[in-house]
């Protein structure tokens, strides 16, 4: 490897776990559509191991989760919650929430109707524990809640897309949150962008739609080969026996690469390799190249690395 790489919450959401939309336009309401852009987590899985920290003390959070915009439209995220007492009793909580949609939402037209299922299962042994999930669209009108203290809930709704404008950005957000001993609050953003003119019909609309990134490529890192299955993708390329493997989600390709050797070694091995980084590559629009970066071990992605896919 060469050298490296609005909506705003009501009160009661922050003791929800929601899905909600918000938009805003840098312009006048015109003919387009919304089209996905990418998902952020806040706090990141990075920052919680950073986060609110008392020495001598267990307090740990994790997150994981991801959006499927162009597949399914459905979204998860898994947090677990772990500390203790003054006492040193130890509480553990996990909670699971999910929300899937009707059609899916790599591009969204103004004044269609999107149903949604949300569905929060949760656990933990400190009594009175409580997970909670709810939807919510524009300034947080409820279409659905949901609370349960042990076991698993569902609900249902629907919302309207809004209308938007050139410059125009629109949020989808879930949250979670677990109310056991102390909080745990996360927020996953799904970002939008205002495109103008007609929307792309279902199979212009998902990225490299004959086969996203499987296939050969010619890269910045040399040549890769690359084979998705559903939203899994593995691969290889020629420089010191690289390897890759990552998640597709709304038309990005979050994984990791590994090689035999490289300028930093890193703590852990992954892949059968103490020499590995991250990746983050997106797809274009016609399925034909994608721009992206890497990095070494766990360190935030910044390098370039892009690729042109090579004629079958």
């Amino acid at each position: 490897m060469s050298s490296p790489v609005a909506i705003r919450f009501r009160a009661l959401a922050l003791a929800l776990g929601m899905v909600a939309v918000a938009a805003s336009t840098g312009g006048a309401a015109a003919e387009g559509h919304w089209r996905y852009r990418d998902t952020a987590f806040s706090p990141s899985e990075a920052e919680l191991q950073t986060l609110g920290k008392t020495p001598g003390r267990i307090d740990e959070k994790h997150v994981s989760g991801g959006f499927q915009a162009e597949f399914s439209g459905q979204g998860a995220m898994e947090l677990f919650f772990k500390n203790d007492d003054i006492d040193r009793r130890v509480y553990l909580s996990r909670l699971t929430f999910t929300y899937g949609a009707s059609a899916p939402m790599l591009v969204l037209v103004p004044g269609d109707t999107i149903e949604v299922e949300v569905s929060v299962s949760f656990r933990s042994n400190f009594a009175g524990a409580e997970g909670r999930g709810a939807v919510a669209v524009d300034n947080g009108d409820y279409i659905a809640a949901v609370s349960v203290g042990d076991g698993q809930q569902s609900a249902r709704g629907s919302f309207k897309v809004p209308s938007g404008g050139p410059g125009g950005t629109l949020r989808y957000i879930a949250s979670a949150y677990i109310g056991a001993y102390g909080g745990f609050s996360e927020t996953m953003t799904n970002s939008y962008e205002w495109v103008d003119g007609v929307p792309p019909t279902p199979d212009q609309a998902t990225p490299g739609a004959a086969g996203g990134f499987g296939g050969r490529w010619t890269t910045s890192e040399g040549e890769v080969d690359l084979v998705q299955s559903g939203s899994s993708v593995s691969g290889t390329y020629s420089q010191d026996n690289g390897r890759l493997s990552g998640e597709v989600v709304g038309g990005r390709l979050a994984g990791y690469w590994a090689e035999d050797g490289s300028s930093a070694r890193c703590a852990t091995e992954r892949m059968g390799s103490f020499y590995w980084g991250r990746i983050d590559w997106a797809l274009s629009g016609d399925g034909n190249g994608f721009e992206g970066g890497w990095s070494y071990c766990d360190q935030p992605v910044s390098g370039s690395w892009r690729g042109t896919r090579l004629a079958q």
